[in-house]
This record gives structure tokens, C-alpha cells and sequence, in this order.
């Protein structure tokens, strides 16, 4: 599988995924079906960390696929910062957020600054989204 799932704390309340430079939606597909059965183990809130810097563009139709994977996300998902992308997957990702008035999906430069903002998600909203 060319993205890596795991969860990046100990608590067990953020899952990141580790894009390798080659990847297509059947891995994206993938992931995601890991991060639903790891969220589910758990009964409280849990973001998400998709790290693309490796990424060097995003397969064909990627509006669709993050539309697709949006309806199907659980209760207890909160934030999906992805971390390190490319201005273009930025610009992507800002796009979708913006034609779906969807709060929950953001960009930051790094894996640092992605946990900074999730950890100051929290703050203001604690509880499930």
C-alpha cells in the first residue's frame, strides 16, 4: 500500500497517513477504510492527518473522491488537516472545502503546525463533530 495508516499519539485520538510519492484512489480507498475501522475502536473524537509531502500531484478526480469519502466519514471524525501538500493540492483541498461549505478539511505546512491546529480545534470544540 503506498499510504502508511497509523495512529500519531498515544492516546489514540489523531490517525495520520504517510502518502508515498506513487499512489492512486484504491490505496486512498484503502486508507481510508483503515482509519473507519481504527476511529471505530475508539468512542470519542478523532482527527485526521493525511501527511502529503510526498505527494508530487494528485490523481484524476480528486474533487470526486474527497466528496465521496466525506459523506461516508463517521460521527467522531473532527478535523482532516493534510499536512505538507503541494500549493496545487492545496489550492484542491481549499476548493473542495469551499464548494461543499465544509470547515472540517484544512491545510497546514507541517506535521507540526497540522497538530497545532487540531490541538487548538479542540479547545474551542471538544466534543464530537
Amino acid at each position: 500500500m503506498s499510504i502508511h495508516v497509523a495512529w500519531d499519539d498515544d492516546n489514540h485520538t489523531l490517525i495520520r497517513w504517510d502518502f508515498e510519492t506513487d499512489w492512486h484512489w484504491d490505496d486512498f480507498r484503502a486508507a481510508f477504510e483503515k482509519s473507519v475501522e481504527m476511529g471505530g475502536s475508539v468512542g470519542y473524537r478523532v482527527d485526521v492527518i493525511p501527511f502529503a509531502a510526498a505527494t508530487v500531484k494528485l490523481p484524476l478526480g480528486a474533487l470526486g473522491e474527497f466528496n465521496r469519502l466525506h459523506r461516508q466519514l463517521p460521527d467522531n471524525v473532527g478535523l482532516i488537516v493534510i499536512a505538507g501538500g503541494s500549493p496545487f493540492t492545496n489550492m484542491i483541498i481549499s476548493t473542495f472545502a469551499s464548494l461543499n461549505r465544509i470547515s472540517s478539511w484544512r491545510t497546514a505546512p507541517t506535521l507540526q503546525d497540522a497538530r497545532a491546529l487540531i490541538l487548538a480545534d479542540r479547545i474551542v470544540s471538544p466534543k464530537q463533530k
